[in-house]
């Protein structure tokens, strides 16, 4: 299967051990105050400042103070620590704490504070006082509350003003003073009785700003939540993480290009469309959303790969599956462009709801609120049987108020909650649906994709793939970086993987109204790749998408604008699996700006910030197939075929042309390339992917080129192509292979044309 060749070409895999653990050298460990059953994907951290730490190339672990601190041997290994705290007792256990921050003035790792310590100084006997003065801040318990007559003494251009203006007058805010050598300050602010604070600085042991000096935040005359930064969080936390200099995973890029994916969850699948050209007039019944789907957006776009993950219960005919139904997935799953996907088998809404041994007992109160039948009645009763419970239903929500908008805990419920039904018995409905050979390579979340840590690392054993949650928007309503989700989270040890864009479920007000608001990702996936590329081009959308016409719009309009990007597509678990890469990567000094990059898995984009007069030591590399500024950054691509490649940096890049090197190097392309081989005047590698097949390399000279393509041993195709003025070659090769997408692998030979 053409799928199966190009995963094969990338270095995908349907099966995989768990993924390695996370490099520590890259680890910020991020403490944040649970105590009510708030989790860390809650916490303000999470939501608003792990974006631009994975940006920068930080992963992030949580530990909830209320329960635990990391040890010694954990701070000492990681790059740094950072609290986020606004209660001043929101350390239960100060002793030990501040033991932990002793363990970080002793060490290389950096601490960054954002709001209050979570001690009173009161409580601690000087010591806290003394910690923290360690660490560069001088904090006091004393506060200027009434702030009318104070004034903002200085604010450095550079960091503030971000994405709002400094309130005015200003926020309340501590007394705070530094000491460090080496700090700088960023806002200093004196209050009316003549005490001055710094509010926000940086420091060779990390930095500071105080509550309500980083982000804005309140809530909206309608109850929506408001969030923006004051200060750029970027360089803020590039310089109090001292990462500037550092390489960074970065899975939103590979080779040269963004990264685009699609992927479509099953939800309203057997739906009966509305679109008038499909059910007016007709005898028969209108197609399912499903089939709609199928002609208007599968069909039309060959060119787009795209993830399908039915719902298991809804394809499988003792539940709620029909002929009808597994025809369609049978018919989608045969594109070549179609990656299977698994969206669960019953649809979990709320995934904690099923969290431990009891949750057999409570669902029973929510029999009633399941959909209803004459076979379900049955179900219901066998259901009852199984679970020994001998009493009728009971109505109610109790159990799950705590999540809003879901009146039973999944979708449907005619056998009892398993993790082996939820993932291996939905793996093996839908995989008996696809051509022989074609795994289900993806298990995309339902519900509030909020996993527990067991049921992710019972994924991670099948070697699939997984995804959803984060929820990313950035537009008119989300107009900040702070509603921009991270890459994933760490949960207990594994790793979710986010996807990269909101669905159309956030634009339409829950599939209630405004059908036509998916077309607003526009000006998300814009605002996520300049001035900075913070996430991959996603277009992740569901099957009740073809409902209506407004939404099959909006759908086509976002894709219509995918096809005009320069991007490079891939499956979503290629995606995916790169974040994988992301948590475990780690880079090893080999001299001077030189690395090994080590435990990548299938990420192959290493970057460089503050970049502009950088290049790559080809002399000095080795397994690196190109480069290319983007932005002032410097995207390095590596070839999948080698283990261990080595990155050694150079200066003296020029600004307005690609750097001079002295072999041949790709500068982007729209497939993959690996395997690359250079002999002199002559290159090769193979390639394989989607779109139009345009590449573009640096040659270095004004020879022309002879470029020939073999598939299967077989030439497919041959032409010349001239170099411009900066001694680079662009051709499409996707025009001269005449087959379906994805197009080859080909193995792709250039040479001087006089050689």
């Amino acid at each position: 299967m053409a799928v199966l060749l190009l995963a094969a070409l990338t270095g995908a895999s349907a099966t995989a051990d768990r993924p390695a653990m996370p490099a520590p050298d890259r680890t910020v460990i991020a403490l944040y105050e649970g105590g009510d059953g708030t989790r860390a994907r809650y916490s303000r951290v999470h939501q608003i400042a792990q974006m631009p730490l994975n940006h920068l190339g930080l992963h992030v672990v949580y530990y909830d103070v209320t329960e635990n601190l990391p040890s010694d041997e954990e701070i000492a290994d990681a790059h740094g620590l950072l609290t986020w705290f606004d209660n001043p007792d929101a350390i239960a256990q100060v002793d030990r704490y501040l033991g932990v921050l002793q363990q970080v003035a002793r060490t290389q790792t950096k601490f960054v504070m954002l709001g209050h310590p979570g001690f009173r100084l009161e409580d601690t006997g000087g010591a806290g006082e003394r910690a923290l003065r360690r660490l560069g801040i001088d904090w006091t318990d004393s506060r200027v509350q009434v702030t009318f007559d104070s004034e903002l003494v200085h604010a450095e251009p550079e960091l503030t003003g971000f994405e709002r203006d400094l309130p005015s007058p200003l926020p309340a805010f501590p007394v705070v003073g530094q000491n460090h050598s080496g700090t700088k300050t960023w806002i200093r602010a004196r209050s009316g009785g003549g005490r001055e604070s710094h509010l926000v600085m940086t420091s060779p042991k990390g930095g500071f700003a105080a509550l309500n000096f980083a982000v804005y935040r309140e809530q909206s005359d309608d109850g929506t939540p408001l969030r923006a930064w004051l200060i750029d969080p970027f360089r803020f936390f590039a310089r109090a993480f001292d990462t500037d200099e550092k390489p960074k995973p970065d899975p939103t890029t590979r080779v040269g290009r963004r990264v685009y994916y699609s992927h479509i969850d099953g939800d309203g699948w057997l739906n009966r469309t509305m679109i008038e050209r499909y059910s007016g007039g007709s005898k028969e019944k209108p197609p399912m959303a499903a089939e709609v789907i199928r002609r208007e957006i599968f069909e039309a776009y060959p060119q787009m790969p795209v993830t399908v993950a039915p719902i298991a219960a809804e394809l499988d005919t003792d539940w709620f599956g029909s002929a009808e139904s597994r025809d369609i997935a049978r018919r989608i799953f045969a594109m070549p462009h179609i990656e299977v996907g698994n969206h669960t088998y019953s649809h979990p809404f709320a995934w904690d709801f099923f969290q431990g041994n009891d949750h057999r007992e409570r669902e029973r109160r929510f029999f009633d609120r399941y959909p209803g039948s004459d076979r379900l009645v049955g179900a219901l009763g066998r259901l009852r049987d199984a679970l020994g419970l001998d009493q009728g239903a009971v109505s109610g929500f109790e159990g799950i108020a705590s999540y809003p908008g879901y009146e039973r805990p999944r979708a449907y419920a005619i056998e009892p909650f398993s993790i082996n039904l939820e993932i291996d018995e939905a793996t093996t409905v839908i995989a008996e649906l696809a051509p022989p050979g074609k795994a289900v390579g993806t298990y995309q979340w339902s519900g509030n994709t909020a996993p527990f840590a067991e049921m992710i690392g019972a994924v991670e054993r099948t070697g699939m793939a997984n995804i959803n949650g984060g929820d990313s928007r950035f537009d008119p309503e989300y107009p900040s970086y702070a509603w921009s989700a991270p890459y994933g989270i760490d949960v207990d040890g594994h790793w979710q993987v986010f996807a990269s864009n909101s669905n159309e479920n956030t634009y339409t007000e829950n599939w209630t109204g405004r059908y036509f608001g998916f077309r607003y990702l526009i000006e998300t996936l814009r605002n996520e790749e300049r001035p900075r590329r913070i996430s991959a081009f996603n277009v992740y959308y569901h099957m009740y998408s073809g409902d209506r016409q407004a939404s099959l719009a909006a759908l086509k309009r976002n894709l219509d604008y995918a096809v005009t990007q320069p991007l490079v597509p891939v499956a979503t678990s290629t995606y995916a699996r790169a974040v994988q890469g992301f948590r475990t990567m780690r880079f090893q000094p080999r001299g001077e700006a030189r690395w090994a990059v080590l435990n990548r898995g299938e990420l192959h984009t290493v970057r460089f910030d503050r970049a502009l007069f950088k290049a790559v030591d080809f002399a000095r590399s080795h397994g690196v197939l190109g480069q290319r500024h983007l932005h002032g950054r410097l995207y390095v691509a590596l070839d999948p075929a080698v283990d261990r490649p080595v990155i050694a940096l150079r200066t003296g890049a020029e600004p307005d042309r690609a750097p001079r090197a002295d072999p041949a190097y790709l500068i982007e392309a729209a497939w993959d390339i690996r395997e690359l081989r250079r002999e002199g005047n002559r290159f090769s590698f193979r390639t394989a992917g989607y779109l139009d097949g345009a590449m573009r390399w640096y040659v270095g000279d004004q020879r022309g080129r002879v470029v020939t393509v073999r598939i299967e041993g077989q030439q497919a195709a041959r032409f010349t192509v001239e170099p411009d003025v900066d001694g680079e070659i662009a051709f499409d090769l996707g025009p001269r292979l005449d087959r379906p997408w994805p197009k080859g692998p080909a193995t792709v030979t250039i040479v001087p044309v006089d050689a």
